[in-house]
């Protein structure tokens, strides 16, 4: 396989310096009116490698964070956060993490089942915000675009959207396999890129919308 046109390393594209550079924030910091905190996920990793795919491609400066309503909640998190990686250190407190998840969680993690009353208040949406260039990319970036993520009608929302698109990124891969590129381990946007994954989601419970373009 050829080499990525704009390399695989974070320290390619600090050497590249694109603009726009990438906001540094502070660990707790308030949009939308709510306190956002970094999210400990793998979506920066999946959106770098999908980059490395499209190797001619200009890529993007991303990253994720999880909101809360609070600036207490926020800071509980963090707190509880690097408490329980502190804890997790030692072997006897990992053991007992594993054998007692709902103590050690105050009762956020169980192996039984999840209560039902508890699923059908549940609910999640992703805000993406881009900001960059519509055409020729000469200047200061132009244009915003702020994009929702939603699950229509939000009951039980965390399990039924994730099955819901499990389920569609199964059928997309059965009936539109011309259109998914043929080599090796693919990341979800290098796989379903010319696909209409995303139509079929709108047309049921997952919502793609676009809440607002500025001009900048």
């Amino acid at each position: 396989m050829a080499k990525p046109f704009w390399g695989s390393s974070k320290k390619v594209q600090r050497d590249l310096k694109l603009e726009p550079e990438l906001k540094t924030r502070i660990f707790v910091h308030k949009r939308f009116n709510r306190w956002c905190v970094p999210f400990p996920g793998s979506e920066e990793i999946v959106v770098e490698r999908t980059q490395n795919y499209f190797k001619h491609s200009r890529p993007i400066q991303f990253k994720r964070y999880h909101s809360l309503p609070s600036l207490f909640s926020s800071l509980a998190s963090i707190i509880g956060g690097f408490l329980i990686l502190l804890l997790l250190k030692f072997f006897c407190l990992s053991t007992f993490f594993i054998k007692y998840p709902r103590i050690a969680s105050l009762g956020l993690v169980t192996y039984g089942d999840p209560d039902e009353k508890i699923m059908e208040k549940l609910r999640f949406d992703y805000l993406m915000v881009g900001v960059g260039w519509k055409g020729d990319v000469k200047g200061a970036p132009r244009d915003e675009m702020i994009v929702e993520v939603y699950p229509i009608g939000k009951r039980n929302a965390p399990y039924e959207g994730t099955a819901i698109a499990v389920i569609y990124s199964a059928l997309t891969i059965l009936t539109e396999r011309e259109k998914i590129p043929k080599c090796g381990v693919l990341t979800p946007g290098a796989a379903f890129k010319n696909t209409s994954i995303i139509d079929k989601l709108n047309n049921d419970r997952l919502k793609f919308e676009i809440k607002d373009t500025n001009k900048i």
